[in-house]
């Protein structure tokens, strides 16, 4: 009878957990081996943040900690002028170190001013520290499909304009990849999205990133593009680090 009971409590307990996973939630990510020798490299880099941006990155994990506590999906939507280089990046490495990290229900998206195409150099930085990225047309346009481990569905990458259908509308997270001269009010993304949109963003914060674009063409060019996403990943790591 005992053995019954106790057979039933479990069987009930697991109900209830079955019963309160969220049906959108994606799975703890198993990376690449290679992109997992280099996140691995980039902890090493953590302490390397300046304060005044990790305060920054602090506010955003308690957003997302905020609406896990709520049980509500942690939508991140991430802006610059024109969602080719930047805020690609910031989507990219905020979904995969949330998955990796196991940080359920954060969902991470990208926009911009305008819409343009995604820069070449954009999928030659990825794939050289092991996403797979494959190109494909999205609505006639060119995009990219982005794997980081075999069980996750891939990150559909193309440039949009923040309002764009496949972007939340309300009760996101607003992060701005650009500083207030590219992103400036009442004409940058900060008012417009709020206007554009039923209730717009629930929390607002700028983490700007310097452009990549004026290296393109130069010797230098992957050298900064490789920059960059190194200091994505890292703080993007810090950020999922923090959210408990």
């Amino acid at each position: 009878m005992k053995c019954t009971l106790i057979a039933l409590l479990l069987l009930g307990g697991i109900g209830l957990l079955a019963f309160r996973l969220p049906l959108n939630s994606r799975p703890q990510a198993k990376l690449y081996p290679a992109l997992a020798e280099y996140l691995k490299s980039a902890k090493k880099d953590l302490e390397t943040i300046p304060a005044s941006r990790r305060a920054e990155l602090d506010k955003i994990a308690l957003f997302i900690q905020n609406k896990r506590i709520m049980d509500k999906n942690a939508n991140l939507l991430f802006v610059s002028g024109d969602n080719a280089r930047r805020s690609l990046l910031a989507q990219v490495w905020a979904q995969v170190a949330a998955d990796y990290l196991g940080v359920e229900n954060v969902h991470a998206f990208s926009g911009g001013n305008i819409a343009s195409t995604v820069a070449p150099t954009i999928q030659k930085t990825l794939e050289k520290i092991g996403f797979q990225v494959n190109p494909v047309t999205l609505s006639g346009q060119p995009a990219y499909e982005l794997r980081f481990d075999e069980k996750q569905p891939a990150l559909t990458l193309f440039s949009k304009v923040y309002t764009d259908q496949a972007n939340p509308k309300n009760n996101f997270g607003l992060i701005l990849t650009c500083d207030h001269t590219e992103c400036p009010g009442p004409d940058g993304p900060t008012d417009r999205i709020a206007k554009s949109t039923v209730q717009g963003p629930a929390f607002k914060i700028t983490l700007p990133y310097t452009p990549p674009r004026t290296a393109e063409g130069q010797a230098n060019e992957a050298a900064v593009y490789d920059a960059l996403n190194r200091q994505i990943a890292t703080e993007m790591l810090y950020l999922f680090s923090n959210v408990h």
